[in-house]
């Protein structure tokens, strides 16, 4: 099994806004201004996988992540709070991929 670690740097949330499980958030490096972007189209060798970019103009459908409970974590109710240190998965919103 293969990790690939993403760096991404993400505005910090308010203190009067939750993060919540099912929040459909974008993702944006902040110092190269760009976002987290995926869609359907899959890799034509190797794995096969959903191809994962970062693109400067990610303002369509394509740039959305569901955030949901971590792979080995009970699922998680909508709207619970995520805290800082909890273990999430994003999913895809479009394709419905995990990352």
């Amino acid at each position: 099994m293969i990790w690939i670690l993403v760096s991404f740097l993400v505005e910090l949330v308010p203190a009067n806004e939750l993060v919540t499980c099912t929040s459909v958030i974008k993702l944006q490096n902040l110092q190269r201004g760009v976002r987290l972007h995926s869609h359907g189209v899959k890799y034509g060798s190797g794995s096969g996988q959903q191809s994962v970019t970062a693109v400067p103009d990610g303002d369509d459908m394509n740039s959305y992540w569901t955030i949901l409970e971590g792979s080995t974590k009970p699922v998680c109710s909508r709207g619970s709070e995520i805290k800082c240190g909890d273990v999430i998965r994003l999913q895809h919103a479009e394709t419905g991929k995990f990352l």
